[in-house]
């Protein structure tokens, strides 16, 4: 986690493919919830819920949202892309983030981070 804290705060020195903030904040909040194998109810409602209340999203809207970003999750070999697309952000948005991924990183009580 500390690592995609440090590239989210880091500004690209290249331009990056583009890539949709939202997506890219869904795409690391799925991650983080099955970042120990297997995301828990609690933490899959945990990121239902942060994105619902930050992009003002209806049922529909978000499902599919975590959809796309659940795909986008699979098919990633590392965090950059959706990093790099956050760096552009300004620092309150970036601290936003910050923020959902800890309520769904401790959605369960645990932390799975050694």
């Amino acid at each position: 986690m500390f690592e995609v804290l440090t590239r989210m705060f880091t500004k690209p020195e290249a331009v990056m493919v583009d890539h949709d903030p939202k997506l890219a904040v869904a795409a690391l909040l799925v991650h983080l919830a099955a970042v120990d194998g297997e995301a828990t109810p609690q933490e899959r409602i945990a990121v239902k819920g942060v994105l619902q209340d930050q992009y003002g999203l209806d049922e529909a809207s978000v499902d599919t949202l975590i959809r796309q970003a659940m795909a986008r999750d699979a098919e990633a070999v590392d965090l950059y892309n959706f990093t790099s697309a956050l760096s552009r952000l300004d620092s309150s948005e970036r601290i936003e983030i910050i923020r959902m991924m800890w309520l769904v990183v401790f959605a369960d009580k645990k932390n799975h981070e050694p």
